[in-house]
Parts: C-alpha cells; structure tokens; sequence
C-alpha cells in the first residue's frame, strides 16, 4: 500500500474553482479530500456555448469514478474529468443541470459531491419571408480576384507574451506562499510542544489562520493546512485548562516523568473513543484514535480501556481483510497493512506470544491473496552493461556502465562506509509488463548523473544517536538504543532527517583542516537512489525479475518476523550496495509528483511542480510485499511523519 494520497490536477483550461467541497472524511468514508471544478467558471450557460470540462482534484490514488447527469445534454468521457456537452435546444427558455460524481477508493469507501448551473436558450428571431422574384434572375458574373486588404499593424505576440509572464510571477508568489505557510505550521506544531496552556496554543493557531487566510488559486494545499489549524484549535479546546506551573527547583536528570492527572488521562480517552467510534483508526494524521490510546499507555501502561480499544481495531482490520481477500484483494492488502501497523506497535507494547503467532497467520494469509498484476514475460538474467571507453554519453542501448572495482571511502566524524557510484545513464521507470508496477513510473525516461559517493549501509540507530543525542527507532533493543547500534534508524520523518544532516554537517564543517574542504552530506535524489539501486541492470529487482530469490537479498514481509534487522545482513547489489531491497523504507530529497512528466534528466531533485509537503521514500521496507521492493517502485509520505518503517540513507554532497 502506498500511504497517504495522490492530488490530481486535470483540467482542458486555466482552472477557476466554482463549485468547490473541500471534505476533511473519517476513515469510513475514507480520507478522500476532493474538489470538483468546472472550466471555466460558470454559473449560466448559454445553448451556443462550447462544451465545459468538469473534473475532481483528490488527494488519493487509485481512484474510481462513477459520473450522474441531471438536465440536458450528455457527459462523455470517464476517469477524473469528463466533457459535458450541451443539447441542440430546449424545450423552455431555461433549464438547470446537475453533474454529481461519486468517488471510490481501493478500500470500497466513497465520497459524492455535485455542481449545479443553469442553461439558458439565445432569443428566436422573428422570421421575414423573401419576396418572389419577379424574373429569371440573369446569371451573376465570376468575380475577380481581388489584393488582399491592407493593414498598418503586423502580427505579434509582445503584449500577451507579457501577460504570460506576469501570470508565472503571480504563481511563483503563490508558491512561495504556500512555503511560506507550511513553514509557519512546522514552527506552531513545535510550538505547541511545549509546556504550555492550552490557550496560548488555540492563539498561535488563531494567528496562524489570520495570517494565511488569502485563498491560493493554484492548488488545495493551502485549503488542508487551514483545516488541520482548525482541527488543532478544536482539539485544544476541549482539553482541560490546567494552569502553568513555574518549576524552582530543577529536577535530576533520571528523575522519572511526572504522571499526567487523571483528568488528561480521561480527556485523552474521551477524544481517542470519539475517534474509535468515528472508525478514524490511523488517519487523519495526528488526529486518530491510534495515536491518542499510544499516548494514553505511554503514561499509564496498564490501562484497560485503551489496551481493549487497540485489540477492537486490529480485529476490525482483520475481518474486513478477510471478507474482502476472494473478490478485492487491492482492498484487502490495505486492511492487513493497517492490522500489521497496529499489531506490530501491541506485540511489543504488551509482550503476547500469542498475537505474534497471528500476525505470522497475518502475513501468511497476504502472502495467499490472489492480487490480480501483469503476468511477467520471459526475462533473462540482469546483465551488466560494459563500460565503454568513450567518453560521450551512453545510448539507450548501453545504458548504466559496469564500474571498476568500487573505492570505499569512510566518513571522519560517525564512521559511516561509502561506495562510489560511476556516473551513467539508465532508464528511469518501469515497463509495461513489470509485474506490481504502477501508473507513477511513468513515463520510462532517460536520464544522466555524474558520480557520486552513497553510504553502503543505512544509517544505524548508533550513527543516529551520535548526533541527535537520541535514539527515536520502534525497534530499538533498550530505551537507549545501546543493543540496536547496528540496526537501521526508524521512525524518523523527512524534517528529522534534514535536522540530522545539519547537525553532521557542522560536526564536519567544525573537523576539517586549514586549507581543506569541508565534506557535506544530504540525502540522495529519487534519480541517484534508483540509479544506485540498478547497479547497471534494468531489472525488477537489482538481482533479476524472479521475486522468489528476494529472501536472499532483502528483509521484507516474508522473512522479516515482523522487525527490522541489522544492516548488511543479506547480499549487497553488484556495486556492494546493502539493503536497497526492504528493511525499511528511505526517504529521497525530491517532493512528491504522481508523473514523472516535467521530471529532471540530469538526475536532480524535482522540487519545482511538486508537492513539497509530501516527499519521496524508496525501497519497500520489512512489512511489505515483493513487488514494494522493486527498483522503480514509488512512495510518498508527509514530510513530518514518522513510522516504524522509515529510515535513511545519506550521500557525499560532491
């Protein structure tokens, strides 16, 4: 399953929003946010006007798309956007027409949503009766060609190429606006953090929705961050008022936590049932029933009511999985990984022997769903293109070449191994008949990277500890991590790591010698982790196409056990990289784009027309299927997520 959702942008003109319904969902009715938009904005139509597009922005992929017309005329067209196309004529002077359309996700759940306008017929002009003629008119002479008429202007294109350009700056402003305010988010939610009342929470909020109230004409993103601010003050309001304390004495450092009241204990349960009953299990985001029972048995580990609560969501999980594996096995791959999301967190949580014999019946009962892919043609084995002694780029044919034996280089400051990746061209994407491919690997596209230097091994909890000071990872072995040093660092966002980074780069800046450049680190791009992950080979996998061999290479859903293992464990690819395949998840530095349309060819991150909120991981991870772990597969989250199944791996900046 890929997390979280996808925004659509479909539109034949420049889009003017009209009839918009901008939709925050529990998870029963999924978490579809969609707008349906008319092009161009009207109200009123008229009979000899041309036909109008109306198409559904959502932020989920997969979609399905059921459309309903009421009124005259005719929809064509299906997906995302269809073409309506206004009748000859009318039976009155006016008429009103409906389009509604209901939207279904993979997971069966729907979203409907209508626009209205009107139609109006032009006025019928009185009709005149020609006279008869009197005579046989005589036969009109054949007409003389005639110059062409003179005109003091010639053509150009100056004035609209100004407005064009104009237009560009006008975007450009917006998008920096958007930064601009999910800057200001990320800044609240810290914050908030703090040990604060809740009134000066709901103000920092407050403030935050007064100063981007202005609504951004070119995309949703804005309208989300809007409602998420709403959702905080809402969820600030109905926590108790307890008033700040100002401390005298500061506490030993191994002093245990203070325990929250038991009225924050209730209040916290209150919200997480009223988010249980709502089914809004593991979305939306910070804002679930998952989330709160976690903060509840973090400070009162032997509560009942939430420990129950955890169970009833992962059986509601499991049986809607089941009933859905004979017919919709798509839908059914997404209930289980939910289950496995919550079971992993309970197994460990509450030390029972027994529910690790049922994630194992869990995973065992995924590997058996008859999930419906495109059959793989005979491939041979992955072969190593030769390097060629030229020196102009490769061909198509002769694509990423075969390096010389690899250099290892180690970093100074946390001991980190780094392997040289030769520079090259190769294929980006997958093909059409590549089994568990998706509609996001396209289109297949060349592109060419100079070299550079990628760790060998994720990042480790120990590397992380190092220089963060903390060990965040689910999977940690003690609370401080000091068992897991070789196990990869998880539960980690995207904002987590450029936070890492900065942190090892001014240890590095700080380590180098007069007259030395200071060596810089940042995470690969989407290109540079593909690229790397081939190793020269254009394969599903960086071993071949045949998936049953990826237990010799990768720790994933059939033989991870449900945790994460230590680096370098299986075989490396043939430029003895490690792990590229499962373990966990690593996240790139580009934003998110659902097309690789506009995509950079030099290997660069996308960041421009790209959803910068949501940022690009790679490499499947150890609770997912085969076809996850793929070279090309994509998958985005939120830039401020964490999950037991994110980590990192970092590159040399050159």
């Amino acid at each position: 399953m890929k997390v979280g959702a996808r925004i659509y942008h479909i539109a034949a003109w420049i889009t003017l929003f009209s009839a918009l319904a901008v939709l925050s969902v529990s998870e029963n009715a999924a978490a579809i946010s969609l707008k349906v938009v008319v092009n161009p904005n009207v109200a009123t139509l008229k009979l000899d006007d041309g036909p109008i597009i109306v198409s559904v922005k959502s932020q989920e992929k997969n979609l399905t798309y059921r459309w309903e017309l009421s009124g005259p005329g005719r929809l064509q067209g299906q997906g995302p956007a269809v073409q309506y196309l206004l009748p000859a004529q009318l039976d009155a002077a006016s008429a009103s027409v409906v389009i509604a359309v209901t939207v279904t996700n993979q997971a069966g759940e729907e979203r409907r949503e209508q626009v209205e306008f009107a139609i109006t017929a032009p006025p019928t002009p009185t009709p005149t009766k020609a006279p008869m003629p009197t005579s046989t008119p005589e036969p009109m002479p054949t007409a003389t060609p005639t110059l062409p008429p003179t005109s003091s202007e010639s053509f150009s294109l100056e004035d609209l190429e100004q407005a064009a350009e104009q237009e560009k700056r006008v975007r450009f402003e917006w998008e920096k606006k958007l930064q601009e305010m999910d800057a200001a988010r990320a800044q609240v939610q810290a914050y908030e953090q703090q040990d604060i009342s809740a009134a000066l929470k709901i103000a920092a909020w407050q403030r935050f929705l007064a100063v981007f109230a202005a609504n951004n004409p070119y995309t949703v993103q804005d309208d989300e961050l809007r409602q998420f601010a709403q959702e905080k003050i809402r969820y600030w309001q109905a926590a108790p008022s307890v008033a700040p304390t100002i401390a005298l004495e500061i506490a030993p450092t191994d002093a245990p936590m203070p325990m929250p009241t038991r009225s924050e204990i209730e209040t916290w349960l209150a919200q997480a049932n009223e988010y249980f009953e709502k089914t809004w299990f593991l979305t939306p985001e910070n804002q679930n029933a998952f989330a709160l029972y976690q903060k509840v048995l973090k400070r009162d580990p032997a509560n009942a009511e939430a420990k129950t609560r955890i169970f009833d969501m992962m059986e509601q999980y499991r049986q809607k999985a089941e009933e859905s594996a004979a017919e919709k096995p798509d839908r059914a791959e997404i209930l289980y990984q939910r289950y496995l999301t919550i079971a992993m967190y309970a197994r460990k949580q509450f030390q029972d022997q027994q529910l690790a014999r049922e994630i194992a019946q869990v995973q065992e009962e995924m590997r058996q769903l008859k999930r419906p892919k495109t059959t793989p043609t005979a491939t041979p084995a992955p072969t190593l293109i030769p390097t060629s002694k030229a020196t102009a780029k490769p061909t198509n044919a002769q694509l990423a070449p075969t390096p010389q034996p690899a250099t290892a280089w180690v970093d100074p400051i946390l001991g980190m191994s780094f392997v040289w990746v030769p520079n090259g061209c190769f294929q980006m994407g997958s093909p059409p008949n590549e089994v568990g491919r998706d509609i996001d690997e396209n289109p297949i596209h060349e592109v060419c990277l100079n070299g550079f230097w990628i760790g060998q091994y994720e990042v480790t909890q120990a590397q992380w500890r190092r220089v963060m000071g903390e060990n965040p990872s689910f999977f940690a072995e003690t609370p401080n991590g000091s068992g897991s040093s070789a196990y990869p660092v998880e539960n980690i966002s995207w904002d987590d790591t450029q936070e890492f980074l900065k942190k090892l780069n001014a240890a590095a800046q700080s380590a180098k010698t007069d007259g030395q450049a200071p060596v810089q680190f940042r995470l690969p791009t989407e290109a540079e982790w593909e690229y790397a992950c081939r190793a020269g080979t254009q394969t599903a996998y960086y071993f071949g196409n045949d998936a049953a061999q990826l237990k010799e290479y990768a720790w994933y859903l059939e033989n991870a056990d449900g945790q994460t293992h230590q680096i370098g464990e299986r075989r490396p690819n043939a430029w003895g990289i490690y792990d590229m395949h499962g373990n966990v998840w690593e996240w790139c530095a580009d934003a998110w784009n659902e097309t690789y349309i506009g995509h950079p060819t030099d290997g660069s991150a996308r960041i421009a027309n790209a959803d910068e909120m949501r940022r690009v991981a790679r490499g499947g991870a150890l609770n997912n299927l085969p076809w996850f772990l793929r070279c090309a597969d994509r998958h985005w989250d939120w830039r401020d997520n964490r999950n037991f199944a994110r980590g990192v791996r970092i590159v040399r900046a050159p």
